[in-house]
């Protein structure tokens, strides 16, 4: 999940330097923006559910 954020943020960095700079935030810029913010949603998800399912391995145990 790591790479795909990498990849996102590398992406935006990428785009950003290719285009003008404009004041306002133009298309490809709210679709970047969105895109780190979704991949970011989706590691923290994984990583809390990966949390979850090792908590309850541990009480099980017990």
């Amino acid at each position: 999940m790591a790479t795909i954020l990498l990849t996102s943020i590398s992406f935006r960095s990428t785009i950003t330097s290719k285009l003008p700079l404009t004041s306002y935030l133009t298309l490809i810029d709210k679709y970047s923006i969105t895109l780190i913010v979704f991949d970011l949603f989706c590691t923290l998800y994984h990583a809390i559910i990966g949390y979850w399912m090792n908590n309850d391995k541990s009480v099980d145990s017990k």
